[in-house]
Formats: structure tokens, C-alpha cells, sequence
């Protein structure tokens, strides 16, 4: 197949009617690090309502729930608290909670909650939560179990991952650069010992090293990259390669594939977008420190076999952005059997800081007007840089390039397929910086007026320019002067190698 380069170079509508989404709007002026929602079955709202519960760190944290179509309220039915327990009184008695995830912890049939927690300014001496859900819908925090075997994490995301015959993977990593203070970034793997105290048991090499370490994770996504109904993961790197690991199912070992040509990835997502059945790849690249570019999407497609699965040097489709993409997420937004590309935008590497004219880096004296975190209906400045919806073609990994005109206060951050392909949670708070989070929702009448597409041919040859007419001129680099400058590389020889094995401490 030939690769398809796209340059940037404006708006188009789609051939199917009006492709822009109804934006309902969920919260206002909130952080945001992960989400634990749920469009059905969620026990934290009453009568199966739908639920978006975007969590983040600087208030109780209660879950929104659809109370009619387009209206969400808070329910306060289930609190993540934002008083410290007695684990994790060291910063002025709150609790630094930073990612959390839904759960099957205990024997019942209810999700349970799992949080990373970070502490003591940045420092990394708490303690991860376990909160049980209770048969009225509260959650209950367990204050002893498997995952308060460390209190040095410095963890900022946390992940569940399908495992073997139906167990659980916890794979809790950290975000940021190599520590000042000579301590390593470490990631850690545990197994859930479902409804069994203390609920966790740690996963290590052979020879007592914690699964992995010494190296960045910007970010952390898991799919099912072989078909075979376990889920893997990428962690991508601000600073080198990514990394991949395919679990296995002989106890849930892993094997590392060589990811050379992956160097500055952002974003991913891991999704069939041909239907031939083998998944392909997109990902996002370049950060809002790289102000030189080039910031783009990439789209990789799967080969389906092993052991590389991905030719990273050969995109075939390949999109300049002119503003960095923090996050991007695959939808059929009309129905037509053809995978569209949402893609966020974030006016983050201009003077116009996301609509904040005293510019980046982000300043939260400037942002809210105070030194600390924003008092409660804080409304940031919009961000201008607008969101992309690339709509997929009757030729495969092709894209007609929709510009979305929405624009949401905060910055852009998160995008989150809700229930189907046509709904998506966008959030534009982040772990620093509030902002607001809303759905969005593309009618279901685009389905009706869209012809499914079931032909299909090769990818075409002409390679157009790479240029884009709209993309910002050459601006100075932003890399901050304190980043440390030896930053070691994991990146894998060309031999796979199995990590680790599965043997619990």
C-alpha cells in the first residue's frame, strides 16, 4: 500500500450533511487526569442513568449523571474524598489522587474503583486507593491491600488490563522525566486476586526487579494489538521510543516488540480501521514544547502477524496538524462502515497560551488569578485551536478533513469514545489546568442519509504536499532548561525479548 500524506489546508464539510456534533455541556472548571464513566449499568447513578465521572485532584469527587437527555447533574450517592486517610496525610491532609479506573476487586458483580496517588509536592510518597462498592451505591475505602506494598511511585496513571481466563492486570505508571533526586521512574504490574484480601500481588522479573523502569511514560494506552482477547500496551515517550508489550497467555508474560521509528509519540489509539481484522495504529506527535514541529497524526496499519506487527518507519497516512494534538479517538461518526478520526487540538505551543494571552508555559497565577488551584465555577479562556474530525473515504485510510467549530474554555486534553461511534466525553481540564468537560454527540440521522460503504481499494499513490498552508511559522523551542539531560534509552534491539514473568512476590 502506498502512503497517503495530507496537508492541512482548511476546512471541508462532509459530502453527508452537517457533520458538526451537539455539545452538551457536563462540568465546568475542572482538573481532569482520567475517567472512570459509563454510559450504562454505572452503580454510582440511580435508574442505569448514564454516567461521566472525569476525575482529577482538588475537590470531593462525585460522579454526573444524565437526568434527562443532554442535562447532567452531580450525584452524590459515591464520593472519592478529598480528605487524606490516614495513609496519606502528608500534604496538608489532601490526598493527591491523580488517575483512576473501574475495577472488579471483590466477588460481586458491582465495579469497584482503583486510584493512583502521588504526594508530598510531587515527591511521590503515597499510598494508591481501593474503594469498595457498597450494595447502596457508596464507595468505601479499603486502608490495607496489595497495592500499599510501595509509597514511592511518584504515579501519575493507572491502567486495568484483560489477562488470561478472565483475570485482572494493574499496570501503574509514572509520567515525567528522569527524577532530580537520582530515584528512578518505576512502573509497576500487578495481579488481582479478585475477592481475596489484600486484593493485589505484585508481578516481578526473575530476578526481583519491578516490571518496568528507568524510563518516561508521557502516557499509557492498552488494546488487544493480536486478536487473541488479551490486552497489550504502548507507553509512549516524550523523549524516545515508545515502547509495545503483547501479552501472552502462558501466565501472562509479555513480550517487548521493537517500536524503532516511534520517537515522540503523544497519543494513542489501537483499532481495526479496515476490517480486515488485524488492528492498525494511530498516534499523535509532538508536544507543546517542540514549538520547531512537526506535530502530526500518524496512521500505521496492522500486518496482524509477529513480531513487529507495525512498520513504524511507514505510515500510511499521515496528517501535519498546526497546533500539537494531546489526544485523538476513533468513531464512524455517520454510520457508513468507514472509521473516522476525532482529533484534539490544544493551543498550547503559542503566546495565545489556549486563549491565555500572557502565553505558555501554562502559569496557574495567570491561568486563575490565584497561586493554588481555582475557586469552584472557574470558566478558563476558550481554546482556539479547533478540534479535527478526519472522516474516512470508500478507499481505506483515506480522510476528508472536517474542522470542528465548537469551542470549549480550558484546553484540550482528553477524548473518550461514550457507548457507539457517534458519541465521545472531550475534556478540556487537565491534571494542572481546569477547564470544562462536555459530550458531544453526532445525530443519529447521519446513519439513516449515509450509504454503508463496502468497497474498497488500494491507498492512492499520489503523495500531495506535507506543508500545511494554515500551520504557524518557525517559533523558538520551549524545552524547559532544568529538563535533565541524560535520559536513558529502553529502546529494544531488534530481537524481542519476553518481560517478565508473572511470578508474584
Amino acid at each position: 500500500l502506498a502512503v497517503v500524506v495530507a496537508a492541512f489546508a482548511g476546512a471541508v464539510l462532509g459530502q453527508e450533511g452537517n457533520l458538526q456534533p451537539k455539545v452538551d455541556l457536563v462540568e465546568v472548571g475542572k482538573l481532569v487526569h482520567g475517567s472512570i464513566s459509563m454510559d450504562k449499568g454505572s452503580p454510582w447513578c440511580p435508574a442505569g442513568q448514564r454516567m461521566v465521572w472525569l476525575v482529577g485532584h482538588d475537590r470531593d469527587e462525585h460522579p454526573r449523571c444524565e437526568v434527562s437527555p443532554g442535562l447532567w447533574e452531580e450525584n452524590r450517592m459515591a464520593t472519592l474524598p478529598l480528605e487524606a486517610d490516614s495513609k496519606n496525610n502528608i500534604d496538608d491532609k489532601i490526598i493527591d489522587r491523580h488517575d483512576c479506573k473501574t475495577i472488579y476487586a471483590d466477588s460481586d458483580d458491582k465495579p469497584d474503583v482503583v486510584c493512583a496517588v502521588g504526594a508530598n509536592k510531587g515527591k511521590g510518597v503515597g499510598y494508591h486507593e481501593l474503594l469498595l462498592t457498597q450494595p447502596d451505591g457508596s464507595l468505601k475505602k479499603v486502608l490495607n491491600h496489595g497495592l500499599h506494598k510501595y509509597n514511592t511511585m511518584r504515579t501519575r496513571m493507572m491502567n486495568v488490563l484483560r489477562g488470561p481466563d478472565g483475570t485482572q492486570l494493574v499496570f501503574v505508571s509514572t509520567r515525567g522525566i528522569p527524577r532530580e533526586d537520582g530515584n528512578p521512574n518505576i512502573h509497576r504490574m500487578f495481579r488481582v486476586t479478585r475477592g481475596r484480601a489484600p486484593y493485589f500481588t505484585e508481578i516481578l522479573h526473575a530476578n526481583g526487579d519491578p516490571w518496568l523502569q528507568n524510563t518516561v511514560a508521557t502516557s499509557v494506552k492498552i488494546g488487544d494489538i493480536n486478536g487473541d482477547g488479551l490486552d497489550d500496551i504502548i507507553v509512549t515517550n516524550e523523549k524516545d521510543v515508545a515502547m509495545m508489550f503483547i501479552q501472552n497467555r502462558r501466565g501472562g508474560v509479555f513480550t517487548q516488540i521493537n517500536t524503532s521509528g516511534s520517537e515522540n509519540w503523544r497519543s494513542v489509539r489501537i483499532a481495526d480501521l479496515n476490517g480486515d481484522g488485524s488492528s492498525d495504529l494511530v498516534v499523535t506527535k509532538g508536544y507543546r514544547h517542540n514549538r520547531n514541529k512537526p506535530w502530526l497524526v500518524q496512521v500505521f496499519k496492522g500486518t496482524g502477524t509477529a513480531p513487529y506487527y507495525f512498520n513504524f518507519k511507514r505510515p500510511i497516512y499521515e496528517l501535519e496538524l498546526p497546533y500539537p494534538s494531546a489526544d485523538v479517538e476513533v468513531l464512524d461518526v455517520n454510520g457508513d462502515g468507514r472509521m473516522d478520526l476525532y482529533v484534539v487540538q490544544a493551543d498550547e505551543a503559542t503566546d495565545n497560551y489556549c486563549g491565555n494571552a500572557v502565553g505558555s508555559p501554562f502559569d496557574p497565577e495567570f491561568w486563575y488569578g490565584t497561586e493554588g488551584f481555582p475557586e469552584p465555577g472557574f470558566v478558563a479562556p476558550d481554546d482556539e485551536a479547533p478540534d479535527l474530525l478526519l472522516m474516512g473515504q470508500q478507499e481505506f485510510f483515506k480522510y476528508e478533513i472536517v474542522e470542528m467549530e465548537h469551542k470549549v474554555p480550558g484546553c484540550g486534553f482528553l477524548a473518550w469514545k461514550y457507548g457507539n461511534d457517534h458519541t465521545m466525553i472531550l475534556s478540556h481540564g487537565e491534571i494542572a489546568r481546569a477547564g470544562n468537560n462536555v459530550v458531544l454527540t453526532w445525530p443519529a440521522s447521519l446513519a439513516l442519509e449515509t450509504d454503508l460503504l463496502v468497497e474498497d481499494s488500494e491507498a492512492p499513490s499520489g503523495v500531495p504536499s506535507l506543508v500545511p498552508s494554515s500551520a504557524p511559522s518557525g517559533m523558538p523551542s520551549l524545552v524547559p532548561s532544568n529538563v535533565p539531560s541524560g535520559v536513558p534509552s529502553l529502546a529494544p534491539s531488534s530481537a524481542p525479548s519476553d518481560v517478565p514473568s508473572l511470578a508474584p512476590s
